[in-house]
């Protein structure tokens, strides 16, 4: 029973992290997304449903990493957060549209 508990434990803490993250990213809190990325560098390339209000994303489908899923690249790009976005490029997000929404 314990280790059921324990792996529910990790599960909504590795969702929260992910929530966090892209948080952190349509607000443009670069500050953030690099205490989350050292904590955590497997955040870099992972996709969440988030809905964003920008005309950018709703006219421009191809920032969605499939099915509605963004990355947080996607997501500061999308708001003009440069310093975000240098960030993540600078610690290797990936930009290319093909392998994104081949996943």
């Amino acid at each position: 029973m314990v280790s059921v508990f324990s792996a529910e434990m990790s599960a909504a803490a590795a969702a929260q992290r992910l929530t966090d993250y892209l948080e952190a990213a349509e607000k443009g809190d670069s500050k953030a997304l690099g205490e989350l990325l050292a904590k955590d560098p497997k955040l870099l390339d992972k996709t969440g449903s988030f809905l964003c209000s920008s005309l950018l994303c709703r006219n421009h489908p191809f920032l969605c990493a499939g099915n509605g899923k963004r990355t947080a690249l996607a997501i500061a790009s999308s708001k003009g957060y440069l310093e975000c976005v240098q960030l993540l490029l600078n610690k290797g997000a990936e930009c290319s549209y093909e392998l994104l929404n081949s996943a």
